[in-house]
């Protein structure tokens, strides 16, 4: 079935959590950011629409990591200013997205939300009425052998790819 471009369905903003979305959630930053990354953020530029980070972790770590991230993998072209805004929502049980449409002045339909966490970002997400996409848990573990310590990336147990991470943002049409 083709997927709809976020334009048509009149998406202006988009809340990207971090940890476990676009970062490996164990904190590992010698491992990229998630594959198709920059790529995204280029599209949603060029259409207009207005990139967020919505995460559980204060704003300043966030930033922190995410320059880490960019400074060891500057040809993901994942950097601080890619992004318009930061939102700390470290509700509970779920993300409040409410704030992040009301602070923006647009409407719950015109915001989707990408996340990892079932009951934080995608129970939030439907809680409000947003749209949605939930991609697989970006995790990585290390190898306990001394011979191969290269960081493998899992998708809560399943192996892939150990670079690519086991989402790729080019697959989201904007």
């Amino acid at each position: 079935m083709p997927q709809t471009p976020l334009t048509e369905l009149g998406i202006k903003v988009i809340a990207l959590d971090v940890y476990g979305t676009v970062l490996a959630s164990n904190g590992d930053d010698s491992v990229p950011p998630r594959e198709g990354i920059g790529v995204f953020l280029d599209k949603c530029d060029d259409a207009g629409i207005l990139v967020v980070g919505s995460s559980d972790v204060d704003p300043l770590k966030v930033q922190r990591d995410l320059r880490i991230c960019y400074q060891r993998h500057p040809s993901y072209d994942l950097c601080v200013r890619r992004f318009a805004d930061f939102f700390h929502l470290n509700d509970l049980p779920y993300k409040n997205f409410k704030h992040v449409y009301k602070t923006l002045g647009i409407t719950n339909l015109e915001l989707l939300v990408i996340g990892d966490d079932p009951d934080k970002d995608i129970r939030g997400a439907t809680v409000f009425e947003c749209f949605y996409i939930q991609n697989p848990r970006y995790i990585v573990k290390h190898a306990q052998c001394l011979i191969d310590a290269r960081p493998e990336v899992y998708d809560d147990g399943f192996q892939n790819d150990p670079l690519a991470g086991d989402f790729d943002f080019g697959i989201i049409r904007v």
